[in-house]
């Protein structure tokens, strides 16, 4: 991580990913794990549907 605007900084970060294939590979594994585990369909889906049945119930009250 880099402090927002420190553009050398953040090219030099990003030159040595794009150099070591090895880094970039294990980088990209490491993303695709926490992506799966942060939004897997099994606990995303309820958490949606939850909200949207608040959003039906507010709605409802709201007409009454």
């Amino acid at each position: 991580m880099v402090e927002p605007g420190d553009v050398k900084e953040a090219a030099r970060y990003a030159l040595e990913i794009l150099s070591r294939s090895d880094r970039g590979r294990s980088m990209g594994q490491t993303a695709r794990l926490n992506a799966k585990k942060k939004f897997c369909a099994n606990d995303v889906i309820p958490r949606y549907e939850s909200y949207y049945q608040q959003v039906l119930e507010q709605s409802s009250a709201a007409r009454a």
